[in-house]
């Protein structure tokens, strides 16, 4: 472990975080990214667990121009969850507490983790594991997208499940309001769950840019196994491509649960209640 790891790792100070330590007790690390650190902690009076993540923003580790883009970016991720949090497959912000060294955000706590080490434990899920799964994010991002919402970093890491297998879609430090007919050009996300039109974006300067469709992009042919792809119906696609389930359409052939032409739950998928459960 480097010793900016171990630094970051580190509780932070009373003084720093003085409103945060009266109500939390903060515990074990459970997760990291790269300016930040997760950890379990519990609401000293109910007695209940959370997640908190802290941020650190002190002079001494970032540069100011690196301090403003990290405010900047959680004030955007803030106001988005303040209003995408009532969804039951979206990840609730209980609560945020801010010093001039941290940032604290409190989040439900998902004691099974991410679903990708559920999938790397699994290896192969159930018929119908998978479409409780399934049917639980694609309601998810219709949810952000009639909220004019585009997370565009959708991938297994980002979502969060319980002893129960319900998910909860996370990490919206690159999700932003995109309003009806505008475009976006900026080049983010993660390297191998990029969209084609993302990638497009930066090397041509004549593109006409990306929408929420590149969401949809990700659920259905970048993480997906190919098994699930398969039950999902593109009627905007000619068959031959959408049956094959081999070649990466353009994300605008893809949008969720008919906001656009396009993708429709195949009844395979959608005909699971929702309240269903599956252990």
């Amino acid at each position: 472990m480097t010793r900016d790891v171990e630094a970051r790792d580190e509780l932070p100070d009373w003084a720093g975080a003085k409103e945060f330590y009266q109500k939390y007790d903060p515990k074990e690390i459970i997760g990291r990214g790269v300016s930040s650190t997760v950890r379990r902690c519990i609401h000293r009076q109910m007695g209940k667990e959370f997640a908190v993540k802290i941020i650190e923003v002190t002079p001494e580790r970032l540069s100011p121009e690196q301090l403003k883009e990290v405010r900047l970016s959680t004030a955007k991720e803030m106001d988005i969850l303040h209003h995408v949090s009532n969804h039951p497959s979206i990840i609730s912000l209980i609560d945020s507490y801010e010093s001039s060294t941290f940032i604290f955000l409190v989040f439900d706590l998902m004691k099974r983790g991410e679903l990708f080490d559920y999938l790397t434990e699994k290896v192969t899920l159930s018929e119908k594991e998978t479409r409780f799964i399934m049917k639980a994010l694609l309601e998810a991002v219709s949810y952000l997208h009639s909220n004019n919402i585009v997370h565009r970093d959708l991938k297994p890491e980002n979502i969060l499940m319980d002893d129960c297998l319900n998910i909860k879609l996370s990490d919206f430090g690159f999700s932003c309001i995109l309003n009806p007919n505008e475009k976006l050009r900026e080049l983010c996300g993660t390297p191998g769950y990029l969209a084609p039109e993302i990638l497009k974006c930066s090397m041509d300067e004549t593109h006409p840019g990306y929408g929420r469709e590149v969401d949809l992009f990700l659920v259905c042919w970048r993480f997906v196994p190919r098994n699930v792809s398969q039950l999902i119906k593109l009627s905007s696609m000619p068959s031959s491509r959408a049956t094959k389930g081999i070649r990466m359409p353009p994300s605008s052939h893809l949008t969720a649960f008919g906001l656009q032409p396009g993708l429709h739950l195949h009844v395979y998928v959608s005909s699971l209640d929702g309240d269903s459960h599956v252990l």
